[in-house]
């Protein structure tokens, strides 16, 4: 039997320790390694940048939970969290992006800190965000589709958004005023909010508008209905609401017309109501 070469084995074993550690080193540092911006990205007719975004981002409490790091490049932010990257693509007004739905929190917050950024005070925004993405109201400059396991999300970043205010609460058909819009309707676990009611002279179009959340699956019946100062019945449509597509919005956008085409009905019209079924 041959002899082993003790001193072959000893540098052998120095050789496998040396890669073991150096494979540690280099995992340590790529896990403590931060990420660094690589330019400051302005924003048009804005006080704030997009590093600015970022780093007010890093500095919540739900960055510092979910292990977040981030970056801003000429094209966007991106940030990592949970090890998990989520590229914010910024088109000069707009950040976007597409990912799953571990995304949406990601969003909410971010949005969060740039409505701070325009003013508002720290986490102000969260109600108005937790309502819009549960698909209950409509913010102008926020965008949110799912599609098919993917989800879009996307805010407006030169101004500052309108913050979600409760108004006065409605369950029943109640006749008002054309000009009476100021609430919102809420039943059968459907809610009503930025009711809109157009009266049209130059094509005698009556137009019903209004965003509708609180189901996944819209299937009632809508009846508006239309009076004269007098609240005599001049003209009524029934429309169901599954006839409308939400274009994967979380929420129904719905416009209803109606046209009279006889000018003396037309000019009755002064009040409506409406009503589920």
């Amino acid at each position: 039997m041959k002899k082993i070469n003790i001193n072959i084995i000893f540098v052998i074993l120095i050789i496998i320790v040396v890669a073991i550690l150096a494979t540690f080193i280099i995992l340590l540092q790529k896990n403590n390694q931060k990420l660094v911006d690589d330019t400051i990205v302005e924003i048009s007719n804005v006080e704030f940048t997009l590093n600015d975004i970022k780093d007010r981002f890093l500095d919540t409490t739900f960055a510092s939970s979910n292990k977040c790091d981030g970056k801003v490049y000429d094209a966007g932010i991106l940030l990592v969290c949970n090890n998990k990257e989520y590229d914010f693509s910024f088109n000069d007004y707009e950040l976007q992006i597409t990912t799953d739905e571990s995304g949406k929190d990601i969003f909410k917050y971010l949005v969060n800190i740039v409505e701070e950024l325009f003013g508002y005070k720290e986490d102000e925004f969260i109600d108005t965000l937790d309502r819009y993405l549960n698909g209950e109201i409509y913010v102008q400059g926020l965008e949110y589709v799912k599609e098919q396991e993917d989800y879009k999300f996307m805010v407006d970043v030169t101004k500052k958004l309108e913050k979600y205010i409760s108004k006065t609460v409605i369950n029943s058909e109640t006749i008002k005023n054309i000009s009476d819009v100021d609430y919102e309707y809420e039943n059968l676990g459907y809610k009503f909010t930025n009711i809109e009611v157009i009266k049209d002279d130059y094509i005698n179009f009556l137009t019903f508008s209004a965003v509708i959340g609180g189901k996944d699956i819209y299937d009632a019946n809508l009846t508006i209905n239309y009076y004269d100062d007098n609240d005599n019945l001049i003209t009524t449509t029934t429309v169901n609401l599954s006839d409308y597509d939400t274009f994967g919005n979380p929420y129904l956008g719905l416009v209803v017309n109606i046209e009279l085409t006889d000018d003396l009905e037309f000019n009755k019209v002064n009040k409506y109501s409406f009503y589920l079924s």
